[in-house]
C-alpha cells in the first residue's frame, strides 16, 4: 500500500469512527444530561423524578411509590446518629429516609413512641386542631409493619396509636386540599410522606433545590395523584434517602440523624 493510499484509508477510518461516535453520543445525550444535572439517570421501577419551577428556580423531586402492604419500621437511636446511607448499611435495609424533627440532644421534638419507649413530649391536647404549624401529622407503623397517616384534629383517636408513632409538622394536604395557607418564604430541602385513599404510600424527597412549605403543599395538590393526606418530616440538611438499586444505589445524602423510617 502506498503512503497516499494509507493516509486516505486512515482519514476514511477516522471519519467513519467519528460518525459512529457521534451517533452514540446523540443516543445517550439525554441520559448524560440527566446524569450531570442530577447524578442519577436510571431510577428503580418504584421511583420517578418530577421537576418543577418555583419563582424561576428548578427543583427536582424523587417520588417513590409503595403498596399499602409494604413492610415499614421505625428506628430511633439518639446515642448514635448516622446519615441515611449509614443507617441503611447498618440495618441491612433496602430503603431508608430521615424521620422526625429532633433536638440538639437528638431527642424527638414531637411525640414519639417506639418499641414501648415513649418520648418526654406528651400527646397533644385536642385543642391543637386549628394550628397550622402544630404537630398534627401522625405517622403510625402498625404491629404488622403497615404504615398509616393521620391528621390529629380529625382523628377519632384521642391518644397515641397502637404500634409505633411519631408526630411531625405541618400537615401539608388533607383530602386533596392544601392546608398551608401562607408562604413563609423559607426554603429548604424537604422530606414528605403522602398516602392515597387506597393506602398507597408516597415518599417525596428534594433531590436538587429548595422549596417552601406553601410551595410544597401547592405542588402536591397539583400532582395527578389524589392524596388523602400528606405531611412534612424533618427537612433541610436532615433530608435524605438511601435505597439499593441497579446499576448503582440511589443516594440523597443527609446529615447525621437519630431516627429513620425504613423498608426492609
Amino acid at each position: 500500500m502506498t503512503l497516499k493510499r494509507f493516509l486516505a484509508f486512515g482519514c476514511l477510518a477516522m471519519l467513519c469512527g467519528g460518525v459512529v461516535l457521534g451517533c452514540i453520543v446523540a443516543a445517550y445525550l439525554p441520559t448524560m444530561k440527566l446524569f450531570f444535572r442530577y447524578g442519577y439517570a436510571d431510577l428503580p421501577a418504584f421511583m420517578e423524578r418530577r421537576v418543577a419551577t418555583f419563582d424561576g428556580h428548578e427543583v427536582s423531586f424523587l417520588v417513590s411509590k409503595f403498596s399499602a402492604d409494604s413492610q415499614w419500621s421505625m428506628v430511633n437511636d439518639p446515642s448514635s446518629p448516622k446519615s441515611v446511607h449509614e443507617w441503611r448499611q447498618s440495618l441491612g435495609a433496602s430503603f431508608v429516609i430521615n424521620g422526625s424533627y429532633f433536638t440538639d440532644a437528638n431527642q424527638p421534638t414531637g411525640f414519639y413512641s417506639i418499641d414501648g419507649a415513649v418520648s418526654a413530649v406528651v400527646w397533644p391536647e385536642s385543642e391543637i386542631g386549628d394550628s397550622e404549624n402544630g404537630y398534627t401529622f401522625a405517622v403510625n407503623i402498625t404491629t404488622d409493619g403497615g404504615m398509616n397517616m393521620y391528621w390529629v384534629p380529625t382523628s377519632s383517636m384521642l391518644g397515641p396509636y397502637p404500634g409505633s408513632t411519631f408526630l411531625s409538622f405541618p400537615t401539608l394536604v388533607m383530602n386533596d386540599h392544601a392546608l398551608v395557607a401562607t408562604d413563609s418564604g423559607l426554603h429548604a430541602r424537604r422530606t414528605v410522606l403522602a398516602q392515597e385513599i387506597d393506602g398507597t404510600i408516597y415518599v417525596i424527597v428534594s433531590e436538587v433545590g429548595e422549596v417552601s412549605l406553601y410551595q410544597m403543599a401547592q405542588w402536591l395538590v397539583a400532582q395527578p395523584e389524589h392524596f388523602r393526606i400528606a405531611g412534612n418530616l424533618d427537612g433541610g440538611p436532615s433530608t435524605g434517602m438511601s435505597t439499593t438499586s441497579t446499576p448503582w444505589d440511589i443516594e440523597v445524602q443527609s446529615a447525621a440523624v437519630p431516627n429513620v423510617l425504613m423498608v426492609q
